[in-house]
């Protein structure tokens, strides 16, 4: 047996359960640092799409209150033209948010009314008496995170 052992020492250069140990040293610590490296990538990755969903600028609207009782709205960065008016790079859509009586100041006075990916998007207001009507959008990604809200837009709504 001593023989043996010495030829597979110089088959490996060296003694085999040694290198065995080292191997498996190697690969065990290997397989730590792809956990933390994962993890702290997972971890800045999240971050870095939190963020970006908060670099983009609002969306711009658009109101056209030319038929009764409906309001069209055009959200985007380009809302005047919809042939050049995609959704920024991320992004999955727009929530839009109304409140009747024109622009409010306290956030329990916006209702929510759609998560839109299209835009324009058409609101059709119920009302007994001719009211103002505020708008305001916010982009939202694929993860359902909201950047800010844009400005608000009033359009006056007929019977």
């Amino acid at each position: 047996m001593p023989f043996l052992s010495i030829s597979l020492a110089s088959l490996w250069g060296g003694d085999y359960t040694k290198t065995r140990i080292r191997r498996k040293c190697a690969q065990n610590h290997r397989k730590e640092s792809d956990v933390k490296k994962t993890t702290r990538f997972s971890d800045i990755a999240t971050q870095v799409a939190a963020s970006a969903v908060e670099a983009h600028r609002p969306p711009l609207l658009r109101l056209d209150w030319s038929q009764r009782s409906r309001v069209t709205i055009n959200f985007g960065p380009n809302p005047a033209n919809e042939g050049r008016n995609a959704l920024p790079t991320g992004m999955r859509g727009c929530k839009l948010w109304y409140a009747l009586g024109g622009i409010s100041t306290k956030d329990e006075d916006w209702q929510f009314l759609v998560d839109d990916r299209r835009s324009p998007y058409v609101h059709v207001v119920i009302v007994d008496v001719p009211v103002s009507v505020a708008y305001r959008a916010q982009y939202f990604d694929t993860q359902t995170r909201t950047g800010p809200s844009s400005y608000s837009a009033i359009a006056p709504v007929t019977v």
